[in-house]
C-alpha cells in the first residue's frame, strides 16, 4: 500500500470514528439523559443508578472509538505527503489532538459529578442516606 493510500485509509478511520463518537455523544446528551430525567415514576436512587450504568457503558464504548479516531488522524498526518496541501498535516494533527483531548476534559469536568453520584449510591446502600 502506498503512503497516499495509507493516509486515505487513516483519514477515513478518523472521520468515521469521529462521526460515531459524535453520534453517541449527541444521543446520550439529547435523548438518553433527558429521558432518564423526565421519568416521574422512578425513584431518585433508580435515576442515579441508571445514570451510573449509562455512564459506565458509554465510557466503555467511547474510549476505544475515540482513541482509534485520534490515532488514525495522527497516522494520516504522518503519511500525508509534504505537497498534499498547505496545512494538511497540521489539520490532521489538530483533529487527532482534539479527539484525544476529550479524555482529560472528561476527567476534569465530569468525573467529579460521577464520583459524587456513586458516593450517594454507596451512602444509600449503607443506610446513611435515604434515596
Amino acid at each position: 500500500m502506498t503512503a497516499r493510500a495509507t493516509e486515505c485509509v487513516c483519514r477515513g478511520f478518523g472521520i468515521v470514528g469521529s462521526g460515531v463518537f459524535l453520534g453517541m455523544t449527541l444521543s446520550v446528551s439529547s435523548v438518553t439523559l433527558p429521558m432518564i430525567l423526565r421519568q416521574r415514576t422512578i425513584k431518585p436512587r433508580e435515576r442515579v443508578e441508571l445514570f451510573k450504568d449509562m455512564y459506565e457503558l458509554t465510557v466503555a464504548r467511547w474510549l476505544p472509538i475515540g482513541v482509534l479516531a485520534s490515532l488514525s488522524y495522527f497516522a494520516a498526518a504522518y503519511f500525508a505527503p509534504a505537497h498534499s496541501g498547505r496545512h494538511a498535516k497540521s489539520v490532521l494533527f489538530a483533529a487527532g489532538a482534539a479527539m484525544i483531548s476529550i479524555a482529560p476534559c472528561t476527567l476534569l469536568f465530569v468525573m467529579e459529578h460521577v464520583t459524587k453520584l456513586k458516593g450517594y449510591l454507596k451512602l444509600a446502600d449503607s443506610g446513611a442516606v435515604c434515596m
